[in-house]
């Protein structure tokens, strides 16, 4: 249940960064970032390309473990 609910959540947020994309009111690259931790955090596989992915080691890692809040979406399964 949990995995849907984190699949649907990062649907969601996929598509308000897409429109991000288009509309220069809405900020597309948080949107982005929170989708692709959903993603992570409901499946498996996209957990490990993440965390394997020299891009999120490098930059995104450090924002997301001084905030509470998301280093609990980064935590092992």
């Amino acid at each position: 249940m949990k995995r849907i609910i984190f699949i649907i959540g990062g649907i969601f947020f996929l598509i308000l960064g897409l429109i991000g994309l288009m509309l220069p009111v809405i900020p597309q690259i948080p949107f982005l970032t929170l989708s692709l931790l959903l993603f992570a955090r409901g499946s498996r596989r996209v957990h490990e390309k993440l965390v394997k992915s020299r891009l999120f080691t490098k930059k995104i890692r450090p924002v997301i473990e001084k905030s509470p809040l998301l280093s609990r979406l980064l935590e092992d399964k």
